[in-house]
């Protein structure tokens, strides 16, 4: 059962994460078949963003297909799980794309799905319980960094609603999730 079309937007992250929505995982096939060759794929374009460093955040965006632009749409980050980790921009979408489109489709946002690189977390709070060394663990930083970076860039470019800017995650993301509203108070709506 979808949401009733206009329900906030916080109210169906917060279903996402109960598993309300969980008729949306797609059942894989055990031929494999390439998420790029699949019809709702081309809804995710394919972006990056590199810093003045050179570092570089891969992320997928998508967005409202006749967005007008005096709608003030909302902004979406999702931070995926493990499963989602590499440096291909695609596999952070591919569980996740029945919540993700039904932000863009019901809620109207702008949704943004950043990758994590293979050997990287969303956030150290996990290194920090288990006592592993930090020190070797450097791309949370950079990749919100990042992360903190295209939002100006995408409100310039979508005239988002600055006061509905929401992030979600799921497993690892939601460490990152709370990594992020932990260091970027008053950012992100509660």
């Amino acid at each position: 059962m979808a949401p009733a079309r206009g329900r906030p937007l916080s109210v169906l992250l917060t279903l996402s994460v109960l598993g309300v929505w969980n008729h949306h995982l797609p059942v894989l096939s055990a031929a494999g078949e390439d998420p790029t060759t699949q019809p709702w794929f081309k809804s995710f374009e394919a972006r990056q963003y590199q810093d003045k460093d050179g570092k570089v955040l891969l992320y997928r965006l998508a967005k409202p297909e006749h967005l007008d632009r005096t709608a003030k749409p909302p902004l979406l980050i999702f931070l995926h799980g493990s499963a989602g980790k590499g440096n291909n921009n695609v596999d952070q979408v591919v569980l996740w794309r029945g919540f993700l489109l039904d932000a863009v489709q019901q809620q109207g946002a702008v949704v943004i799905a950043p990758q994590c690189p293979t050997w990287g977390r969303w956030s150290f709070e996990s290194y920090i319980r288990r006592g592993t060394d930090m020190a070797t663990q450097t791309q949370s930083p950079a990749t919100f960094k990042c992360l903190m970076e295209v939002i100006p860039q995408l409100q310039k470019e979508f005239n988002l609603d600055m006061d509905r800017l929401y992030v979600s995650g799921w497993s690892m993301g939601a460490g990152g999730t709370w990594e992020l509203l932990r260091t970027q108070p008053g950012v992100f709506k509660e």
